[in-house]
């Protein structure tokens, strides 16, 4: 056996180690960016229909209002005491959204939207309410509009979550 076979033998050696530890690091580098980006889903998601579930308990007191169970501080005090959960706010979503997944920011835009109609119809609520009007049907059926729009936005985030989760398989 010549030196340069022997060179050339070693030569395949090392570059057959180079080359599958360069394809182990890649391999585990896509594994490790799939699982940190479901986790990051995941967490989305739980931002996303966690802030659907509280704009949507917000609301609930003020059907009692519209309907003339209770009156409008009772409502307000209602909703201080059930508290907010900063992980649950739209900032997170957004920020979530804007990083990794700019394809679901029209969900984020009908649910902004879903949020401005309730605020719009609680505020013509308000007026009402001032103005005398204890019970508010027009109100109330408005409201349980948005809530049906909220629930549909909900289950299209949903939907469109596990779309993209799928791609991280």
């Amino acid at each position: 056996m010549t030196a340069w076979q022997v060179i050339l033998g070693l030569l395949t050696i090392v570059t057959s180690g180079v080359v599958a530890a360069a394809v182990t690091f890649k391999l585990n580098a896509r594994r490790e960016d799939r699982q940190f980006r479901r986790e990051r889903l995941e967490r989305l998601f739980q931002a996303f229909v966690g802030f659907c579930r509280q704009l949507g308990v917000d609301w609930v007191p003020y059907l009692s209002v519209m309907t003339g169970k209770i009156d409008y501080n009772q409502a307000l005090d209602i909703t201080i005491a059930s508290g907010k959960d900063d992980e649950l706010n739209l900032e997170n979503v957004e920020m979530l959204v804007a990083i990794y997944w700019p394809e679901l920011q029209s969900h984020v835009d009908a649910l902004k939207k879903v949020r401005d109609d309730g605020s719009s119809v609680l505020r013509e609520h308000k007026a009402r309410y001032k103005a005398g009007h204890t019970q508010d049907r027009e109100s109330f059926d408005a409201i349980e509009q948005v809530i049906r729009c909220l629930d549909d936005v909900r289950s299209r985030f949903g939907k469109a979550v596990r779309a993209e989760a799928a791609k991280l398989r």
